[in-house]
């Protein structure tokens, strides 16, 4: 009964709007690109022209319905606007809050045209892409170096979108590597030849990409590079601050033993 009282309506309607109504004759959707985080992202949807007569509409995601009209969740992320006007193109819009990656997807506007008072089903499709970047963690924790032998960080490369570039630290500055026979940095890996003592510091690796440039990049844990002498000195490196410890106190009890004889 319904259903037949709502043709009737419809029906009604063209037949009052007479020559006013039009059926559509183009449905578009646009592309939009987000952040991870952000509180909202709408995804417009137009029809032309504004007065067609729209019956039920829907988005869907990649081919599942996550939102349609007078179906809404109030607790879901995924809201419909009305039918409006906008410019010259009817709208009708899907809103996603909360923004995460995983709404990267292609999405599908669907509206049910009623102008002639037949339903005809016009849909079209675009996609929302989601940037994201995580955070780099760098190797090794602590290291301890020979002057003059040579120093290696790795920087093990995050997740994220689009495309990442990895960029280096040192005592909170921007590292110049353009000495190439003093650094080398390829990918997520940085060299230095021939340390000394003005090597010594605290550096970072930074993650960045279109959408986190910057100081919004992503910085990794500090790694303290800390030198030890000359090579000639017979020193054996030690990766941790517990060998060189331990270094130290058996040459202080051989220097012990050797005096006492």
């Amino acid at each position: 009964m319904e259903g037949k009282c709502k043709s009737a309506m419809i029906l009604l309607i063209f037949q009052l709007c007479g020559c006013m109504c039009q059926s559509i004759t183009k449905l578009t959707a646009e592309s939009q690109v987000a952040i991870e985080g952000q509180d909202a992202i709408t995804l417009p949807c137009y029809y032309i022209p504004t007065n067609a007569v729209i019956g039920k509409y829907y988005w869907k995601k990649n081919e599942t319905v996550i939102a349609r009209k007078d179906d809404s969740d109030a607790a879901s992320r995924y809201s419909l606007s009305d039918p409006k006007q906008v410019d010259t193109a009817g709208y009708v819009s899907l809103t996603i809050t909360n923004v995460n990656r995983r709404d990267t997807d292609s999405y599908t506007c669907g509206v049910n045209d009623e102008s002639t008072g037949a339903t005809i089903l016009f849909q079209t499709k675009c996609t929302l892409t989601a940037y994201y970047l995580e955070k780099p963690i760098l190797n090794p924790k602590q290291l301890f170096i020979n002057i003059g032998e040579t120093a290696t960080f790795t920087c093990t490369e995050p997740d994220g979108l689009p495309p990442i570039i990895i960029t280096w630290t040192k005592d909170d500055v921007i590292l110049d590597y353009s000495d190439t026979q003093k650094y080398r940095s390829f990918d997520a890996t940085l060299t230095i030849n021939r340390v000394d003592e003005e090597d010594e510091g605290v550096y970072q690796c930074r993650a960045e990409n279109a959408a986190y440039s910057g100081m919004q990049g992503k910085l990794s844990n500090n790694v303290t590079l800390i030198t030890l002498g000359s090579t000639s000195t017979g020193l054996v490196v030690g990766m941790t601050f517990v060998d060189v410890l331990i270094g130290l106190i058996i040459c202080l009890l051989v220097d012990f033993i050797i005096s006492k004889i």
